[in-house]
């Protein structure tokens, strides 16, 4: 079986270069899968969260597996990595507890054989599904995929993208366990100095002419997926190769079913910048971190720092960013369930490891963050963990310096009997000034009233805002946060009220008489205030003045008292608008005797 399936990816790599007949192999589900665990009916957006039929919330984890569906010259590996599929989907799924494949494809190969290209996928994804596994199925297009246009910004959809989500769409809209990844790693100018201007983001939705060039917009995807007639999720990614949606502002995708997708590989990256790039979206949209990891098997593995990032310090922060997501309730894919990256071998499945020597370029090593990443998964998810701050609000000042503690504990005493689990911290503020800094050691405390000081350090810039510092603890599959305020207090608010200098004024029948409302201004508002009397008066009590619009100080208004007045106390209701429309009331007694 195994050898069929490496007949059908060497043929689309042969296929991919000579343009030759394709070849295709009968792929035939196994028939020792475990039970698939797949959402009930299918998989949906609400709100900020991707639920199943009857509402239950989702969070997809999983691998991402490239190879001959989305490179034009697999490598033996890659090679490997499908020659496989029997055997990874349901170890995927069954042992290490991941719910969701991310699927390169491409374009590129497709257009070569249409049909046979899309024989294959829905094979695969199949396989995929049968095992337990949602598929996001991802456009990929670089250098590798085939693509005459190679990989360089601007980096934005095709008319080629268009056609291929027809066709794909068309194909799988019968599928409820399919996502739609419209476009891996969109970008304008890059990823440092990629333009995330108003102007950027309209370009990155509906197209247009950008530094001379005329490109398509995200949207233009979305519409062709729904025009042939899917409805499930889809996938759209942000700008600097999908790094942020820094500044996105209204710009967002026209459709009731989207989840917004990052990559991010900057594990040493400080989490207030995260929040501040995409950790903000997850509070009205789902995000999905379609892929990130730590890669040391590339010749130059400079996209995550990995020669600059002491060894013994990589395993606590691949342990914070999952912790990261977890506290967004973020859905994602590590980058990937193959070999050198994940696992070691096809046989076993052996989860690569941190806590063995390993050199930035080895591309035979046997470290990863496997373990890490299925300890993760597989570790009990039900250890409570309480995390609390002190001090819990603190009024601040920009360019100030606040330290917190963190305490760590749990209800269950039981935890804390021999040697008690261990819990690692992270933290973030948010929202995230630029050049906000926090500071504490990367590294665990003891969940039995274990404890780490903190210190926020914000910049002079810092605006008059309600800042959270949150704390994320993770303990093998389980997390916790806690939060804490610092509040910077705004400028004084201009402001007004009314009132009168005696809250009771006496009049008698047929006479007149004045009642004087004062306007007590604060904090130097010196706008206009209109003053009114009550619209409707008491019988026989007549206003003679209407309202006032004035600057000053206070408002006279002139009453008649006809002898037809009913004698005693009657209220009198004043308003006062300014042109804002704030408005402030204030009531006086008229006796009448």
């Amino acid at each position: 079986m195994k050898r069929r399936i490496y007949i059908v990816g060497a043929a689309i790599a042969l296929f991919a270069f000579s343009g030759g007949p394709f070849t295709h192999a009968d792929l035939v589900r196994p028939k020792t899968f475990r039970a698939a665990t797949l959402p009930l009916g299918g998989i949906h957006v609400h709100g900020n969260q991707l639920i199943d039929a009857i509402g239950t919330p989702l969070i997809l984890r999983g691998g991402q597996i490239e190879g001959a569906l989305n490179i034009a010259n697999p490598t033996p590996d890659q090679q490997t990595a499908y020659q496989n599929f029997f055997s990874t989907f349901p170890t995927m799924s069954a042992v290490w507890n991941m719910s969701v494949l991310r699927l390169p494809t491409s374009n590129w190969i497709y257009s070569n054989n249409p049909q046979g290209y899309l024989d294959l996928l829905d094979q695969t994804v199949q396989m995929a599904n049968a095992a337990g596994l949602v598929v996001v199925i991802d456009l990929h297009d670089d250098s590798r995929t085939g693509s005459p246009f190679g990989f360089s910004a601007p980096h934005m959809p095709r008319q080629e993208y268009v056609d291929y989500w027809s066709a794909v769409a068309a194909r799988f809209k019968g599928n409820p366990d399919v996502i739609f990844d419209v476009m891996n790693e969109p970008a304008l100018t890059g990823v440092v100095n990629e333009d995330t201007s108003d102007f950027a983001w309209g370009i990155w939705l509906h197209g247009g002419n950008y530094a001379g060039q005329q490109v398509m917009g995200m949207q233009s995807l979305v519409d062709a997926i729904r025009a042939a007639g899917a409805t499930q999720p889809v996938v759209v990614e942000g700008l600097g190769f999908g790094t942020t949606f820094n500044n996105i502002g209204t710009r967002l995708i026209s459709d009731t079913s989207v989840v917004y997708e990052v990559h991010d590989y900057g594990l040493d990256e400080d989490f207030s910048v995260k929040e501040a790039r995409y950790g903000f979206m997850s509070s009205q949209f789902p995000v999905y971190v379609g892929e990130w990891g730590f890669t040391i098997d590339q010749p130059t593995p400079t996209q995550n720092n990995c020669p600059t990032i002491r060894p013994d310090v990589v395993p606590h922060l691949v342990t914070n960013f999952l912790g990261f997501m977890a506290a967004h309730k973020m859905s994602w894919t590590a980058n990937a369930f193959s070999l050198h990256k994940m696992i070691l071998d096809y046989s076993n499945f052996t989860p690569t490891r941190l806590d063995i020597p390993w050199t930035c370029g080895d591309a035979g090593t046997a470290a990863g963050i496997g373990t890490i990443v299925k300890q993760f998964l597989t570790g009990p998810s039900d250890l409570p963990i309480s995390i609390a701050l002190m001090p819990g609000t603190v009024n601040v000042t920009a360019s100030s310096t606040t330290q917190f503690t963190a305490q760590v504990t749990t209800p269950l005493p039981l935890q804390c009997v021999q040697v008690p689990p261990l819990v690692f911290l992270s933290a973030y503020l948010t929202p995230a000034p630029a050049g906000v800094n926090i500071a504490g050691p990367i590294n665990s405390v003891s969940l039995c009233g274990g404890s780490a000081s903190l210190i926020v350090k914000l910049p002079p810039s810092a605006p008059p805002a309600t800042y959270t510092l949150v704390v994320i603890g993770v303990e093998q599959g389980s997390t916790a946060t806690g939060t804490a305020s610092l509040i910077i207090p705004g400028p004084p608010v201009p402001d007004f009220s009314l009132g009168f200098a005696a809250t009771t004024v006496n009049a008698s029948l047929g006479t007149k008489l004045v009642i004087t409302a004062n306007i007590v201004r604060v904090n130097g508002f010196a706008g206009k205030v209109t003053v009114s009397a009550p619209s409707s008066t008491p019988k026989g009590i007549i206003d003679l003045t209407g309202p006032v619009a004035t600057t000053g100080a206070s408002a006279d208004f002139k009453f008649k008292i006809k002898g037809s007045a009913a004698t005693g106390p009657q209220q009198l209701v004043f308003t006062a608008q300014d042109d804002t429309g704030r408005s402030r009331n204030a009531a006086v007694t008229l006796v009448i005797q």
